[in-house]
């Protein structure tokens, strides 16, 4: 039926809206702003005529098509119009009934629009008034639940009778999504719609008797939280009036808090808790006081499932090698190919042990380094050279004075993370004796198949080093135990030649000798051929240590006479200056 004053077919102008779906007998406050907005409003406000509101497809298209807008919408009456300082106007609408775009007439100078009413039915059948009086009773549950409804929404339902409006309340003031709301607004059968709505309010009102439920346990907890510390007060005051001293509840408190803020395995929680028993029981002056608190800040120190970010970004870690190590080419393709089988088998560190061998100086360590910063987890070197006790490995047990966990744990400990990179440093040099043999208590630490399992003595309880990343470095791998040799993947280092040496001399070594020795750099050059004829004369080795020394010797040298006798730098240092630095070289060309 056509209201009085407005043709049959009329085009009538169009208020795309972001964020609204607009339902007849509506009321909803508008801020407009987009000029076609504001010229739709300005035109049905002027001419008294209705105003169609349609949401768009996508809130944050700027400047909507026809492609862009819902076919249907909710034809509406501007009730109220305020124009804001900046332009944009404040409007109150009323939504009458739902109309589907039939036509756009127009786009400019605002949407102009053909809409046809939605069919509805004219007399309610006897399922449909059922369905309404349900929804009714539904919306009524779903509203005592809901935080944000005011109870008026649920008279104004109580109130309406017919099965179509009752549709358009309930879908009003239902906090679910724009599209679930769109489609309610587009569905012409009212049965489908009573129907539909009565799936969204159970599975609204399953959700808010959920976080119901979860917010009165979480208050319990509270209450019994508070309850707890009430008594614990209680308690210290009469231990304070009596004399008696009070056992150190503070740190007890602050253990619980520790423990249950971690994701400890069971077995680990039962042993906490029992340690955190064993403690409360104890005198504060009992020696017994001292070896459970170091137990339990060692127990709950540790990380516990806590991660660094393990993302294998190859092309990063290619660009970090590149950068801080020059030459080594066959060892960083063989490093980065290694991680890029990694990173496609989804693994979070290698399954065998990198192994990284070769003589002294050659930068195994620093290598294994400039891995860890790369991935961006922590770095922990574990020294092994003259490692004689599996307790090293393995940890002691906490019958013995002094007894500590392992360094493999402790490595843990200081890393705070479970992914960590750790470096097995000089593992070719581990002794044994009476004491048992370190390499066979690395088996577990390095096994893929066991070392989800790794077991401190110190700790009493596995511990997962899956996530870990292992490095080991040897200078000879013959000496590496067959047992262990046959868990990593062997990486050589043969060494540097002269043109990679003298690469590193000028990008690494001279920089830092100078830092270190207070000068700045290009205080100290090398003239032509100088460079070549120390490394060749005054060094015999496969890595750099020993051009490094020279170099700090010739860095001291000249900071002495700068100071002494007023050496002008920059200082040039020839071929012919060597052997006034350095003294006769050792070896001849």
């Amino acid at each position: 039926m056509t209201p009085p004053g407005e043709a049959p077919g009329r085009a009538l102008p169009l208020l795309p809206t972001r964020g609204l779906v607009l339902f007849p007998k509506m009321l909803a406050p508008l801020f407009v702003g987009r000029g076609r907005s504001v010229r739709a409003v300005e035109r049905a406000f002027g001419e008294q005529s209705p105003l169609v509101l349609s949401a768009q497809r996508e809130p944050g298209v700027e400047d909507p098509g026809p492609d862009d807008i819902w076919p249907v919408g909710t034809k509406a009456r501007v009730l109220h119009l305020s124009r804001l300082p900046d332009g944009s106007m404040k409007v109150l609408v009323e939504g009458e009934e739902r109309v589907r775009i039939v036509r756009y007439e127009a786009t400019e100078p605002c949407f102009l629009v053909t809409a046809a009413p939605l069919s509805r039915q004219r007399r309610p059948t006897a399922r449909t008034r059922s369905l309404a009086r349900r929804v009714r009773d539904v919306f009524a549950r779903y509203v005592d639940l809901h935080p944000q409804l005011p109870d008026e929404a649920q008279d104004v339902v109580q109130q309406t009778e017919d099965p179509d409006e009752v549709a358009d309340i309930v879908a009003a003031h239902l906090q679910v999504g724009d599209e679930e709301k769109q489609a309610l607004l587009a569905m012409e059968s009212t049965e489908q719609r009573l129907v539909a709505l009565l799936e969204s309010l159970a599975e609204e009102i399953a959700a808010l008797d959920l976080e119901q439920e979860i917010g009165r346990k979480v208050q319990e907890r509270i209450e019994r939280g508070q309850r707890q510390a009430l008594l614990r007060e209680q308690l210290r005051v009469i231990r304070d009036e009596i004399g008696e001293a009070g056992g150190g509840e503070d740190d007890d408190e602050g253990y619980r808090g520790r423990l249950a803020a971690l994701a400890l395995s069971p077995a680990a929680r039962a042993l906490a808790e029992r340690a955190l028993r064993r403690l409360s029981e104890l005198p504060s002056l009992s020696s017994e006081v001292a070896v459970v608190r170091g137990h339990l800040d060692t127990l709950l120190g540790l990380p516990w499932g806590r991660l660094a970010p393990s993302e294998v970004d190859v092309a990063a870690v290619a660009r970090h090698l590149e950068r801080t190590h020059h030459g080594l080419r066959d060892v960083k393709d063989r490093i980065l190919e290694y991680l890029a089988v990694c990173r496609l088998r989804g693994a979070d560190q290698p399954a065998t042990i990198l192994c990284l061998a070769g003589p002294p100086g050659t930068g195994k360590s620093s290598v294994a380094q400039s891995i860890a910063e790369a991935l961006g987890r922590p770095f922990v070197r574990v020294a092994l050279g003259g490692v004689r006790d599996e307790a090293e490995i393995r940890g002691h047990r906490r019958t013995y004075v002094g007894a500590m966990p392992g360094r493999i744990i402790d490595g843990l400990l200081k890393a705070g993370v479970d992914n960590p990179v750790v470096l097995l440093d000089e593992l070719d040099k581990l002794g044994s004796d009476w004491h048992g043999d370190p390499a066979a208590a690395l088996m577990e630490v390095l096994d893929p198949a066991h070392n989800h399992a790794f077991r401190d003595a110190y700790l009493e309880c596995e511990y997962d080093l899956s996530r870990v990343f292992f490095i080991a470095t040897v200078n000879d791998v013959d000496a590496v135990p067959a047992t262990l040799y046959d868990r990593l993947e062997v990486i050589h280092l043969s060494g540097y030649t002269l043109t990679e040496k003298l690469a590193i001399a000028r990008r690494h070594l001279l920089p830092r000798v100078a830092r270190d020795s207070g000068l700045r750099p290009g205080d100290v050059r090398y003239g032509r051929g100088a460079l070549a004829r120390l490394i060749r004369g005054y060094t015999r080795e496969a890595g750099v240590r020993e051009l490094e020394r020279c170099l700090r010797r010739v860095a001291r040298k000249v900071a002495r006479r700068h100071l002494e006798s007023g050496l002008a730098l920059p200082v040039t240092v020839t071929v012919a200056d060597l052997a006034d630095y350095l003294g006769p070289a050792p070896w001849e060309d």
